[in-house]
This record gives structure tokens, sequence and C-alpha cells, in this order.
């Protein structure tokens, strides 16, 4: 009579290989989801920024800015951080410089500064779109928005000042 005890060697082989297959799943979804989250935080820091300004603006009567410092490369549309501001925005009228992590991004038009004024409008006559994305480094040293990740857009009106994401 056969001992029953214990596991075949075919028998562990197959469980590995399963649990190999079940981890290897969870961690793209990880990924992913780790990666939506950076974004996100990214989103809701530039937002509370831009709302920061708009109601600095209307309190003080002063326009506030945020600018986006244009990347060293000039062919490149997207920038690694911001500057939030009261007008005329030299060096006493910065309130805060926000750095974004490594690999993330905002793709803004190029040249573009969002002001508001002291009734709370932007000073663009037109909406303005800010699309926050994880970033690639081109060939010609340009950042570029991954085309294979997630993004997510900002959107400041132009008649209304009114920021939505």
């Amino acid at each position: 009579m056969r001992d029953t005890r214990g596991m075949t060697l075919v028998e562990l082989a197959v469980a590995l290989a399963l649990l190999t297959i079940l981890s290897a799943t969870a961690m793209v979804t990880v990924a992913t989801f780790l990666h939506g989250a950076e974004v996100s935080q990214v989103v809701s820091g530039l937002v509370g920024d831009l709302a920061e300004a708009r109601m600095r603006a209307i309190a003080t009567a002063t326009r506030h800015r945020v600018l986006f410092p244009a990347h060293s490369n000039p062919a490149s549309t997207v920038v690694t951080g911001y500057q939030l501001c009261a007008e005329p925005c030299a060096e006493p009228d910065l309130i805060r410089h926000v750095t974004l992590t490594d690999s993330m991004g905002i793709e803004i038009p190029a040249g573009t500064a969002i002001e508001f004024m002291a009734s709370g409008r932007n000073s663009l006559a037109t909406d303005t779109a800010l699309t926050i994305c994880r970033i690639e480094t081109k060939q010609d040293g340009s950042i570029a928005c991954d085309p294979s990740a997630s993004t997510k857009r900002v959107t400041v009106y132009g008649s209304t000042g009114v920021i939505t994401y």
C-alpha cells in the first residue's frame, strides 16, 4: 500500500505555476493603481493651488498667477513644476513653488500662465486645458506625456475662472 502523505513533485510545480501567474497579475493591478493615485495627487495639488490663487485674487483685489516655467528644451510643452505668486510675481511675491516628482508632468499650451483677476475670472479670454501625465524623455532631451499611461485634465474657464477636473 502506498503512503498518501505529502505531495508529488508535479503537484508542487503546478501550485507554484499558479502562484506565479496570480502574483504577476496582482503586480500589474497594483502598479496601475499606484500610477492612478500619483496622477490624482498631482491633480489635487494643482487644483488646490489654482483655487488658492483665485481666492487670494478675490480677497486681496490683486492679480494672482500660476506660472509654468518653460522646460530647458523649448520643443517641450510639458513642465515639471509651477509657481503660485501675486502680481508682479517678483521674488517677494512668490507664495509657493511646486516641483513634481521625476515621473510626472503637466502638458500646457505654449507660454501659458494662468492669471486670476480681482473678480476671480481668468484673464485669458479662452479656456485653458492642462493635462497631468506620466512623462517620458525623448531622444532630443525634451519631455512629453507617455501615450501609454493614463492622464487627467484640469480646465480653467476663461470667462468665469471656474476650475474643473
